[in-house]
């Protein structure tokens, strides 16, 4: 049901919004939620590969559908990275307060 809801999102904001304010946004979000106690990371690691797959691997040159597997694979890796950096950070943010 989430994942259905972030996909009509997300094909929604994919004719509007360009691939950096897709990575802005989800960086603030998804560092709110790290840095809330009882939200696990899993939810957040998801829903950047939900979100942020397909206007990356457009970014990259795919046709944003995972047809062409080498963009899909190099958009999962980069988005791989954006959650790590996110959770890197909220850990520095935890331990600074």
């Amino acid at each position: 049901m989430v994942v259905a809801y972030f996909r009509h999102t997300n094909s929604r904001l994919n004719t509007h919004t360009r691939t950096h304010i897709h990575t802005g946004a989800f960086s603030g979000i998804g560092l709110f939620m790290f840095l809330l106690p009882p939200v696990p990371g899993v939810p957040v690691y998801l829903s950047g590969g939900v979100i942020l797959t397909r206007p990356i691997e457009r970014a990259l040159g795919g046709d944003g559908h995972g047809g062409d597997l080498h963009a899909y694979g190099m958009a999962l890796v980069v988005v791989c990275g954006i959650c790590l950096g996110i959770k890197l950070l909220a850990v520095v943010v935890q331990q600074k307060v």
